[in-house]
């Protein structure tokens, strides 16, 4: 969901391959009659990301750009980006704009635990919205639907999801602190830097597991029962609910 200046949310519906908007004219709490479909056609569409009147969509290939135009539909969708690699398992990509200005892209893992043969899978990339160059800005995340950047450090932390096929108790999904060049373990490690035995996927180099776990990559910051699966990650730095609540994290769990 995408909430503009005036107060529309925007939806997208990757079942669906559209975009939604609905309003609250009249402050009950629930929107106004149907909701108005406003984009289509957009294969598995769920990233969403606005700024200054525009709206960004991501879909498994292509990142959109387009004007809210003033009756609060959508005008001159177009592909900024049309080369994003296949989905497979995680076909959805979550975009955000960053303090810095720039977009970032979660584009998740084409399976369980492998060897992806596209960098970007598994990881997050840093987008510059002047002429859409990208590149990597974090490695060896499985699928981290939900990011968001602390209000007052502006530290970028994200929640992961874990392989399955471990067990109902293993791995544990991860909050993770995520900073620029660091990798974070999947498909060889997980949790706190412990080497996965369970698939024969090798590091980079044929560094041993135990020695690239414990030496190239982030332990997480903190874990969740296995199989929560994060979906999204919100930082609070409004005034509604008591002050000891901001800085604080909501993250939505649709479990298992």
């Amino acid at each position: 969901m995408g909430v503009a200046e005036d107060g529309t949310v925007y939806v997208t519906r990757p079942e669906t391959n559209d975009v939604v908007a609905l309003r609250d004219e009249d402050g009950d709490g629930q929107a106004d009659g149907e909701p108005r479909v406003v984009a289509t056609d957009l294969q598995t569409v769920h990233g969403i990301a606005l700024r200054d009147g525009r709206i960004y969509l991501a879909t498994v290939n292509e990142i959109y750009e387009g004007q809210i135009t003033d009756d609060r539909a959508i005008a001159g969708l177009n592909a900024v980006i049309d080369d994003l690699p296949e989905g497979g398992q995680h076909p959805r990509r979550t975009i955000e704009f960053g303090p810095d200005g720039k977009l970032y892209l979660q584009i998740g893992s084409s399976c369980n635990a492998c060897m992806e043969t596209d960098e970007e899978m598994a990881g997050i990339s840093v987008i510059d919205p002047e002429d859409w160059s990208r590149r990597i800005f974090a490695h060896g995340l499985r699928n981290t639907l939900g990011f968001d950047w602390h209000p007052d450090s502006s530290e970028l932390w994200g929640v992961d999801h874990g392989s399955d096929w471990r067990g109902n108790d293993l791995p544990p999904d991860e909050l993770n602190l995520l900073e620029d060049g660091a990798q974070y373990g999947w498909p060889y490690c997980w949790g706190e830097q412990r080497p996965d035995w369970v698939t024969s996927a090798m590091p980079p180099d044929d560094t041993p597991k135990e020695q690239f776990c414990a030496e190239q990559t982030q332990g997480m910051a903190l874990g969740f029962a296995a199989h929560s699966a994060g979906i999204d990650l919100l930082f609070y730095d409004g005034g509604q609910y008591p002050e000891d609540y901001r800085g604080d994290a909501f993250i939505a769990q649709r479990g298992s």
